[in-house]
């Protein structure tokens, strides 16, 4: 049987639920709370036009809010595209326009400080 991340982040809610997920700039989520944001956000991305398997570009800083995203991606259904904030502007230009992705998952800082992103969105 195939397990993947969101399945064993699953099971760590529900048998670790008060266990400590994440641990990010002094804010604490437990495997409970940590799931049930990625429940919502894999909701909210299930209500928009996205068809299963649509790649969604994932360009945020890594923190808390990235791993809920990034999983939330997957437990929706869709293909999780995650893109170096490191990069300068053409080369992001050159990765989302050429990988077919169908919908961007930014922090405004990013937004803001990539102009080629700025005329993506």
């Amino acid at each position: 049987m195939t397990m993947y991340m969101t399945d064993i982040l699953e099971n760590y809610a529900v048998q670790q639920p008060n266990a400590i997920a994440t641990l990010y700039d002094g804010k604490k989520l437990s495997y409970r709370d940590f799931y049930q944001r990625v429940e919502r956000f894999a909701a909210y991305l299930q209500e928009q036009d996205f068809e299963k398997d649509d790649v969604i570009a994932l360009y945020t800083l890594n923190s808390d809010l990235f791993l809920i995203a990034y999983l939330g991606v997957q437990l929706a259904g869709f293909i999780v595209m995650p893109i170096n904030t490191k990069l300068a502007a053409p080369e992001v230009d050159f990765i989302f326009n050429h990988s077919q992705a169908k919908g961007l998952i930014y922090d405004e800082m990013n937004c803001t400080q990539n102009i080629g992103l700025k005329n993506l969105i």
